[in-house]
């Protein structure tokens, strides 16, 4: 697992390798972290699958031997379900550790929002971030409740005592090789347009939500009419698909 200092990196290997401590350094950042979902937008219940990939900023490939990264997201809208491989390249170690020393992962895999992913090449071949983007690992989550574009995001820091999001470089030890950091965000749809809590009937809740709403422009529901504000038209919108969505 990964410990990180003010100005050192400590680096244990999951696999018997020496410890290594070196200072770091972020000159010559080449290396990229993007977050892609599968899709923008997904209705209530969905799978929604988020990929985690670096890319090299100048056009030529850049070696990576470790890296963590710290995932955040809203657990109002989407629930972490964990991680897969599945297209992603060989890696000796991917996963949200038990217990990493900075609070961020409460259970595995964490629920409250934020959480600390971690990633190893194997052992003397690392891995290489080409300028389209490698594919490291593929998050899962459950689309839980609309939104009308939901974050998830990778902060610079977090945890108790701090954390920060690093991509090590795959030729000298520990060398912090991070470039920018660029999340994503996703659409959940509720059953129906004006289904505005997510329990598929159109009632009081979602009633009071236009309510709470009205005379703004929330850029998605319960703006019903797409005008820009929230109004009686919206209002009449409701009333008319009042009742279990279809």
């Amino acid at each position: 697992m990964l410990f990180q200092g003010p100005q050192w990196h400590l680096l244990t290997s999951l696999a018997g390798a020496t410890l290594i401590a070196v200072a770091v350094s972020t000159a010559g950042a080449a290396i990229n972290l993007e977050l892609r979902p599968g899709d923008q937008s997904v209705s209530i219940g969905d799978t929604v699958e988020v990929g985690l990939y670096i890319v090299s900023d100048d056009g030529a490939n850049q070696l990576t031997a470790a890296m963590q990264v710290i995932l955040s997201w809203n657990p109002d809208h989407l629930q972490l379900l964990g991680n897969h491989s599945d297209g992603a390249v060989a890696l000796l170690t991917s996963l949200f550790p038990a217990g990493d020393p900075y609070g961020l992962n409460e259970v595995v895999p964490p629920q409250d929002g934020d959480g600390l992913y971690i990633a190893f090449a194997p052992l003397a071949n690392p891995v290489a971030a080409t300028p389209e983007g490698t594919l490291i690992t593929t998050f899962e989550f459950l689309a839980m409740a609309p939104a009308w574009g939901t974050p998830v995001d990778m902060p610079d820091t977090g945890g108790a005592p701090p954390v920060s999001t690093i991509v090590f470089d795959g030729t000298v030890p520990n060398l912090d090789v991070t470039g920018t950091i660029t999340g994503a965000a996703v659409e959940v749809l509720s059953c129906c347009t004006a289904d505005l809590d997510g329990d598929c009937v159109v009632g009081i809740e979602d009633f009071l939500a236009l309510l709470a709403a009205w005379g703004t422009d929330p850029g998605g529901p319960p703006d019903l009419d797409d005008d820009g504000s929230v109004g009686i038209n919206d209002f009449l919108g409701l009333l008319a698909a009042w009742g279990p969505c279809p």
